[in-house]
């Protein structure tokens, strides 16, 4: 296995600035993804950390060996590619074993490797099909084979799965999760399918403008998120404008004006400050308007979503709510002009201090971070 250091990593090029100044440790073992918008500088790091690209500033450790000036085939990395970029004219055996046969291994060791590859990626009967008779998974897989052939121990991922479609993907992003626990392989996995990142990684990297903005478990990313950037890049949530009209032991009053009043169990943020609460969709209880406290609006659109219905609530003043209500027997239906009353239980409203740019600066997908 390999240990991974990266200390405040740069890229320019001239004024455009690909890395800020990013840094991580990434521990023996581990499964780490990297998501953000088109263009954040996913793609930059990657390509830094396997020597394809120069970084213009900070240091990149392997085991604790520095690595900036270390040409790839001396890094000891395996990369696999969005396009598997397999040679057409060598089947799934020649393909795999062409590494350690470049590297000089003897046949048996190369055999040996080969056939345990191929063998856990179940393409053992597939070894003399060629890159074109095979399905767009099992050219994958191929290619995570041929990377992991030479011994690596520390292996890239750069989009690997996006060029599948959604059904090969959902089940590939977990062999190969499971190909890298049982190697017993370190590994960085760009994508910009959420969902793949927060099913398979054991830490996930929310990357915007050349920065990392956080980093942390799926877990915590989705339920406790530290930045406004983070709760709306990872998953769906509301955002609301107000000020802290009051502030006990437990529990904050957000007044966001026009008679909108929420609850949160954060009190960090002192009384008089403009604050921004963050809610998740399916967090939020929707009933028919009955005269009770709680949120007011009326129900504008709704989409089916398989297991769920996503309702677009129109709040007074205060624009669009989006509510996320499960298909049980006992769940309610609403119909679109209906006047509901929207609940959220204190300890799911995120709090914030309000940006000094200004909410929208800070929810936008490409603007500094």
């Amino acid at each position: 296995m390999t240990e991974v250091k990266v200390v405040d990593l740069t890229k320019r090029y001239g004024r455009i600035v690909a890395l800020d100044r990013v840094s991580i440790d990434i521990h023996d073992g581990e499964y780490v993804s990297i998501i953000g918008p088109s263009g954040c500088g996913k793609t930059t790091f990657i390509k830094c950390l396997a020597g394809i690209v120069s970084p213009t500033e900070g240091e990149i450790y392997f085991d604790g060996k520095l690595m900036n000036d270390l040409p790839s085939e001396e890094r000891g990395i395996g990369y696999v590619f969005q396009e598997t970029a397999l040679f057409p004219h060598m089947d799934v055996w020649d393909n795999v074993t062409y590494g350690p046969r470049v590297k000089g291994w003897s046949r048996d060791r190369t055999r040996r490797t080969a056939r345990e590859l191929l063998d856990l990626i179940k393409l053992m009967a597939r070894e003399d099909a060629y890159p074109q008779e095979l399905s767009g998974g099992a050219r994958q897989k191929t290619g995570v084979a041929r990377a992991l052939a030479s011994g690596s121990n520390l292996i890239f991922f750069d989009e690997p799965l996006g060029a599948l479609d959604a059904k090969v993907r959902a089940g590939l992003r977990y062999e190969i999760r499971n190909l890298v626990r049982d190697l017993g392989l370190t590994a960085i996995h760009i994508t910009h399918d959420q969902e793949e990142a927060m099913s398979i990684a054991d830490r996930v990297v929310v990357m915007k403008a050349g920065r990392f903005v956080e980093i942390g478990t799926p877990y915590e990313l989705y339920t406790r998120p530290r930045t406004i950037f983070g709760a709306n890049f990872v998953g769906e949530a509301n955002f609301l404008e107000g000020t802290v009209a009051k502030v006990s032991e437990n529990s904050s009053v957000i007044d966001g004006g026009e008679g909108m009043v929420l609850e949160s169990s954060e009190t960090s943020i002192s009384e008089g400050e403009r604050a921004v609460a963050a809610i998740r969709p399916e967090y939020v209880s929707m009933e028919k308007k009955d005269g009770g406290e709680g949120i007011c609006g009326y129900v504008e659109t709704w989409d089916f979503e398989g297991s769920t219905t996503r309702y677009e609530v129109t709040l007074r003043e205060h624009g669009h709510f989006a509510v996320r209500v499960p298909h049980l027997p006992s769940s309610p239906a609403f119909s679109m002009g209906d006047e509901v009353v929207l609940r959220v239980p204190p300890e799911r409203v995120l709090l914030y201090p309000y940006p000094e740019e200004g909410l929208q600066r800070e929810l936008d997908l490409e603007g500094k971070g």
